[in-house]
């Protein structure tokens, strides 16, 4: 190619005619030179491809993490929690608490129409009660939840105290429901029953279990070491 392309260079400073001959071999190592450079591009892109797809991959797990770590601070309204409901200033002496209805709406005397709630934080829900109280200039509302009631999850098996346990965040980590239930000392495992996922299991034994998130409707059934043992077994058999 440096040969041609000097064999050019001269024809055209000197004033000289180039061969046809000449011209065509030019003619062919300049485009096979430029096809060797787009598919020279190309394989590069495509080894680079995987490396930034796998750079991506932390990025998505923070995502992730960050919406996890929101939802342990965050609380949406549902039926049956029972709100406190207060303007500041006001002299009134009647109660303030509202239980939300089964429709999901609340019935505030001052407001101008009932308000929906469900699946709002209070702070949402004081923005809406204030947009609906008319006989008031500029009301500052103020929103708790008094009664949470909503967020339910059910414990089964090994633990001292089964049944329905609350939750006053829309998630929260498996200790904060095992310390209500009161695990057996023979209890070694957890089976986390959600809808529409399949069976998560827990080994107790692990530091990191007890920082699996629950959701309101989940199941949860607490085994002892037999069960946990078995469940052993049977993941060495299915690499087998």
């Amino acid at each position: 190619m440096k040969k041609l392309g000097m064999a050019l260079v001269c024809g055209l400073v000197l004033g000289t005619s180039i061969s046809a001959q000449v011209r065509t071999e030019i003619a062919t190592s300049l485009t096979h030179n430029a096809t060797s450079r787009v598919t020279r591009t190309r394989i590069v892109k495509a080894a680079t491809a995987p490396a930034k797809a796998e750079a991506a991959l932390p990025l998505a797990k923070s995502v992730a993490s960050t919406a996890d770590q929101a939802s342990t601070q965050t609380y949406r309204v549902g039926v049956g929690d029972v709100l406190d409901i207060q303007i500041a200033d006001s002299p009134s002496t009647k109660s303030t608490l509202y239980t939300v209805t089964t429709e999901g709406l609340v019935d505030y005397p001052l407001a101008s129409g009932t308000v929906p709630v469900v699946g709002v934080t209070t702070q949402v829900v004081a923005a809406r009660l204030k947009a609906n109280i008319k006989v008031l200039n500029n009301p500052e509302v103020q929103v708790s939840v008094r009664d949470y009631t909503s967020h339910t999850v059910r414990v089964i098996g090994f633990v001292g105290s089964p049944g329905e346990k609350v939750l006053r965040r829309e998630a929260v980590p498996l200790y904060v429901v095992l310390s209500q239930s009161l695990p057996l000392a023979e209890a070694a495992s957890v089976t986390i029953t959600r809808k529409g996922t399949p069976p998560i299991e827990v080994d107790l034994h692990d530091p990191s279990a007890a920082n699996h998130l629950i959701v309101a409707g989940d199941l949860i059934k607490v085994s002892d070491r037999s069960l946990a043992k078995s469940m052993v077994a049977a993941t060495v058999l299915q690499k087998y």
